[in-house]
């Protein structure tokens, strides 16, 4: 028996519409009752919280928002069908309206029918559900459902099994798994009856391994920070696997809320010496010189970026993660993602990011892939 934490937004798209909001509610909630568990200890729906001025809407608007905005009125509400239902989560104003209904529900008789408590996270709120009680649990300021999953995790005393969406809860499961040392199991599905034994991963990778995976995982691309083009995320975890010493050099960024001169350098560091091989006391420029003059076909995308480029990627890296290694408090302080390598783009009312300071004219070529 487990206590199963899901990704919210995820289980909802997989939910087809319905006639009504509440038949579709009581349907989503048949569908997250596991069927791989028959006694569950508790079923956990963590959300995302939605909002225009973040750097997640902005990476949102690439996967196809916005779309219609369509109003809820209340749960006894006619649906959406076919592909508008699909073209519904492309909103994130259609989404908060979704959840806040599905809250509303969750506290309803049907959820207190359910044989196991149901906690349904709907913005700051974390509530639980029992045949006893409706009542909210705490609160909790993360905007990303997978840091809060990751919290939810942390603070339970027996077998849990996550139900992620993408690869980002795996990355920081491990890393928190590596700190908090739990005494019970934790498990992350990946699909049909099949699981990740979190601890195993663990114990491969090694400890200082897995103390640095969430700043691994940043610097080699996620959903808000940029790939570098042809270096993969096993090759770098190979090679600092046996060059560990490697790992000191990311130790700072995302700690504090403004990033060190000395995290900021290390970084640089970190990047030259581990993703493009630099050699002993070369600036990132010479690096850039000698990589394109020892190529047979010269090309601008297989080099590192130029300074000003990785500078602002490198704040991204910091933004993400100063976020990300602070998924055991449930309060955390904000910082200006205007200091970290984004910015408002007035006209299109979105968040996107600063790729380059300089004169476009003088400066080299960005040369990452889009995340």
């Amino acid at each position: 028996m487990c206590r199963w934490i899901m990704d919210g937004m995820a289980a909802m798209r997989s939910v087809k519409a319905n006639d009504t909001y509440r038949d579709w509610l009581i349907s989503l909630l048949k569908f997250v009752t596991p069927i791989d568990d028959p006694k569950p200890l508790a079923i956990e729906i963590i959300n995302d919280t939605y909002r225009i001025d973040s750097v997640k809407s902005g990476t949102r608007y690439k996967r196809g928002e916005p779309s219609k905005k369509i109003h809820i009125q209340g749960y006894e509400q006619k649906m959406v069908q076919g592909n508008d239902w699909l073209l519904f989560f492309n909103n994130i104003g259609n989404k908060n309206y979704l959840i806040k209904i599905a809250a509303q529900v969750i506290q309803s008789i049907d959820a207190r029918s359910l044989a196991m408590p149901l906690i349904f996270t709907q913005d700051e709120h974390t509530w639980i559900v029992t045949k006893e009680v409706v009542d909210v649990l705490f609160n909790c300021n993360h905007e990303e459902a997978d840091t809060r999953m990751v919290l939810h995790a942390c603070t339970e005393d027996t077998n849990i099994v996550v139900v992620p969406n993408d690869t980002d809860v795996l990355i920081l499961l491990v890393h928190a798994f590596s700190i908090v040392k739990p005494k019970h199991q934790w498990f992350m599905k990946i699909g049909h009856q099949k699981y990740v034994d979190i601890g195993k991963v663990c114990s491969y990778l090694g400890s200082e391994i897995c103390s640095r995976l969430p700043q691994i995982h940043a610097i080699t691309g996620c959903d808000t920070t940029s790939f570098f083009h042809g270096v993969g995320k096993v090759k770098v975890i190979k090679k600092l696997m046996k060059q560990k010493t490697f790992l000191k050099l990311i130790e700072f960024i995302g700690r504090t809320e403004v990033l060190s001169e000395k995290g900021y350098l290390d970084t640089v560091k970190f990047v030259q010496s581990v993703l493009y091989n630099a050699k002993e006391d070369e600036t990132l420029v010479d690096t850039r010189i000698r990589l394109y003059k020892a190529m047979k076909t010269k090309s601008s995308q297989s080099l590192p970026p130029d300074p000003d480029s990785l500078k602002q990627a490198i704040l991204r890296v910091h933004y993400q993660l100063y976020y990300w290694l602070r998924f055991a408090i449930e309060i955390i302080p904000t910082i200006p993602y205007t200091d970290n390598g984004w910015t408002m783009d007035v006209e299109q009312e979105r968040v996107v990011p600063v790729w380059f300071t300089g004169n476009l004219l003088h400066n080299y070529s960005c040369i990452f892939r889009d995340a």
